[in-house]
């Protein structure tokens, strides 16, 4: 939960920045990469316009189920990528409830990608540590790799036994 509330509190102090810098317009930071003042009422990529209160009810119910897994997860790593996940969609849930534009504000532009925040980075960061780390879990307790090792051992029993005779 460390991680969530710090993932949260980071977006919101950087999206506070934002709208106070940014009103007075852009900052070209180097090659494509500059920040741009945008509220997005959508989701990702700005798709679903004028959506806001059924992207608000979604929101709502990750973070609620968010937070009942991270109080049952028990792995660094899953705590790691789950409190990201969560502090960035609680950090746009506030965003779409206490600014008054009542959408996300996204400042990062980087070439042809569509503008996003510190809370959209840390979604998607957490979405590949969770990804990477059930994908490592799931080969190492693969049923496959568990019976080929079973069965070696059954093998290797009869071996072992005829030897002592």
């Amino acid at each position: 939960m460390l991680v969530a509330l710090c993932t949260a509190a980071i977006d919101q102090l950087s999206t506070a920045w934002a709208l106070h810098r940014l009103s007075k317009g852009s900052i070209h930071i180097i090659g494509p990469i500059a920040l741009q003042l945008s509220y997005n009422t959508g989701v990702a990529f700005s798709l679903g316009q004028n959506l806001g209160w059924l992207i608000g009810l979604i929101v709502v119910v990750i973070v609620v189920l968010g937070v009942y897994l991270l109080r049952h997860a028990t792995r660094g790593w899953t705590l790691f990528g789950g409190g990201l996940v969560l502090g960035g969609a609680f950090g746009n849930l506030a965003d779409r409830l206490f600014r008054s534009q009542k959408a996300v504000v996204d400042f990062i532009k980087v070439g042809i990608w569509p503008i996003f925040n510190l809370a959209d980075a840390a979604i998607v960061v957490g979405v590949v540590v969770l990804a990477f780390f059930y994908i490592r879990e799931s080969k190492v307790s693969s049923p496959d790799s568990t019976e080929s090792s079973q069965d070696e051992t059954k093998t290797a029993e009869p071996e072992s036994n005829e030897s002592l005779r």
